[in-house]
């Protein structure tokens, strides 16, 4: 934990997993800061597959670069993505 103006959580490497109403995602290899008051996550890389629906992780993935989490709604946005 880390607090300048707020407080904050910082993660400097870790796969994450977020849980929505009917989806599971997990982020592999990212990085971000977690913002308890604003509920908030802010990720930068990673990779995302769709393994879980049987797909080959080597061959159906996305990379992603930036992107927010907004753990209070599902909410997933992306800023930039390399496929």
């Amino acid at each position: 934990m880390q607090y300048d103006s707020v407080p904050k959580a910082v993660f400097p490497a870790v796969d994450l997993s977020a849980v929505g109403a009917k989806d599971t995602i997990i982020i592999k290899g990212t990085s971000g800061v977690f913002l308890p008051l604003a509920s908030l996550w802010t990720g930068k890389e990673g990779r995302i597959d769709w393994s879980r629906a049987g797909y080959d992780p080597s061959q159906v993935y996305a990379d992603v670069d930036q992107y927010r989490i907004d753990v209070s709604k599902s909410e997933f946005d992306t800023f930039i993505i390399t496929l």
